[in-house]
């Protein structure tokens, strides 16, 4: 064999070893950093419905959302924030049960402003079910817009999750 041919291909088998070796490298410094940390906190919403409500030409609006902790440590949910297009809720109805600390502060946004302590891989289930003026079932098709801000202690400082999540109150094909 020709010696040029021969480191040639040494080179090539070098080099080869040393990129494959960088990326190993490069993903158990990716999976360790995932164990020791864990991952960005998620919501999920879990169920959606439609009530009757109990004051007439209203109907209830009702939401579960489940707030779920992947870090391995723990986090503080400060503030959630719901906002509507096409519904508006209504924030001082007589006769309606208001669910605990949730708050219409305009009629197309909700505030939650109770603080939940997140432990490790921990989940937080909020809900609530809202009166709003009753229209077609097929008029009542809305996109909410959901922003979780949450306190990141290694980090120190305020993180958020925000997700959309298309309301469908009527019959579907």
């Amino acid at each position: 064999m020709d010696p040029v041919a021969i480191q040639l291909a040494q080179l090539v088998a070098y080099s080869m070893l040393t990129i494959s070796s960088i990326l190993v490298a490069s993903v158990s410094l990716m999976f360790g950093y995932r164990q020791n940390f864990g991952w960005k906190p998620i919501a999920l919403v879990t169920s959606h419905g439609l009530s009757s409500g109990n004051v007439d030409g209203y109907y209830g609006a009702t939401l579960d959302v489940e707030i779920w902790n992947r870090r391995r440590y723990p986090i503080v949910v400060r503030h959630v924030e719901v906002k509507t297009q096409v519904v508006e809720f209504e924030g001082n109805l007589k006769g309606w049960t208001y669910p605990d600390n949730w708050f219409v502060n305009r009629k197309d946004q909700l505030i939650y402003r109770t603080e939940i302590s997140l432990d490790p891989s921990g989940k937080a289930p909020l809900s609530f079910e809202l009166p709003f003026k009753k229209r077609t079932l097929d008029d009542l098709v809305d996109l909410f817009t959901i922003r979780i801000d949450y306190f990141d202690p290694r980090l120190a400082k305020l993180e958020a999750i925000d997700i959309q999540y298309k309301f469908h109150f009527g019959v579907q094909n």
